[in-house]
């Protein structure tokens, strides 16, 4: 009877240890769907980062795109984008979808990608580290600047920062301005960095991600680029019946269209007519409407002072 009794109390300890276990498991499965869109989608018009199926040709211009923008206007835009770039400069552009700003990092380093969209916070970190040369700046609903929006639920208590201690937090990127560098700065202001601040962080690898996260109650608050929630609300009213912008940061440039700087300076000089040009060609505008631009400005580097003063020194790769 006594090996009765142990025998049992193992076989309860392993039940319990499976229900254990199931219930992590459907915990990280929910915490993963956070990531996704809510309908399903390709990016088949757009060459997967650093999966290049075929040699690169020797004119061939690689634009290398991340989390920027949201995945419907990548999927809509991109394609006629690189085909009106193609057609001003005189070379081909193919449009190379990344998934993390990382890996654009990476893509610029090696030299298989020539240009990229980048956000301002891996921009300011890679001017400094391996000299990238900003081309041009995007205009979003009329402004070259931007602001970070802390996003939380509508009916909720959250108020500010301080009212995050111990919740579930959605981070975007961990290079993005908004997505990580600008609200890891504001929690200094509290004495706090991330990992002690939040119970949970969760990155989600896009801004519409992020705002859908807060929206079905995945994460109680998310850090995004404001432009992308006020086109996001534009478009679906109910995002702003649902969520509220509980803060709001000081202006800093919007992420520019970049080059290594090993890259010629005609042909730098050739990329940023064409971007800057846009507004004034009527086949540039259709390109920018399919992309949500306004257009493109020269850059201007003060903009970006204060992030600059954010970043975190990162040892040389």
């Amino acid at each position: 009877m006594q090996w009765q009794g142990k025998n049992a109390d193992t076989i309860f300890t392993s039940l319990v240890a499976a229900v254990a276990v199931v219930f992590a498991l459907a915990f990280e499965i929910r915490e993963s769907m956070v990531g996704r869109a809510d309908e399903p989608l390709s990016l088949a018009d757009l060459q997967p980062c650093c999966e290049s199926a075929s040699p690169r040709p020797a004119r061939l211009l690689r634009f290398a795109v991340a989390p920027l923008l949201t995945p419907g206007i990548a999927l809509s835009g991109l394609p006629a984008f690189g085909r009106y770039l193609a057609g001003r400069i005189g070379r081909p552009v193919e449009t190379v979808n990344c998934r993390t700003f990382a890996e654009i990092e990476a893509q610029i380093r090696l030299g298989e990608a020539d240009v990229a969209f980048l956000g301002s916070g891996p921009f300011v970190t890679g001017r400094e580290e391996f000299g990238l040369v900003p081309l041009a700046v995007p205009v979003v609903a009329g402004s070259a600047t931007g602001r970070t929006y802390l996003v939380v639920p509508e009916d909720g208590p959250v108020r500010g920062w301080a009212d995050l201690r111990g919740k579930v937090m959605a981070f975007t990127d961990s290079l993005s301005s908004s997505g990580k560098l600008v609200p890891t700065f504001a929690l200094t202001g509290l004495g706090a960095t991330p990992d002690g601040f939040f119970r949970r962080v969760v990155y989600t690898h896009g801004v519409m991600h992020s705002i859908k996260a807060v929206a079905h109650g995945h994460v109680d608050g998310a850090s995004v680029d404001g432009a992308v929630f006020d086109a996001a609300v534009r478009q679906d009213p109910s995002f702003g019946r649902r969520l509220r912008v509980a803060w709001r940061s000081a202006a800093f440039g919007n992420g520019p269209v970049v080059v290594d700087g090993r890259m010629p300076g005609d042909h730098r000089a050739r990329i940023a007519a064409a971007l800057t040009g846009m507004r004034a060609d009527p086949a540039g505008r259709q390109a920018l409407a399919r992309l949500g631009l306004d257009g493109f400005e020269r850059f201007e580097p003060r903009a970006y002072d204060a992030l600059a003063a954010m970043v975190p020194r990162r040892r040389p790769r």
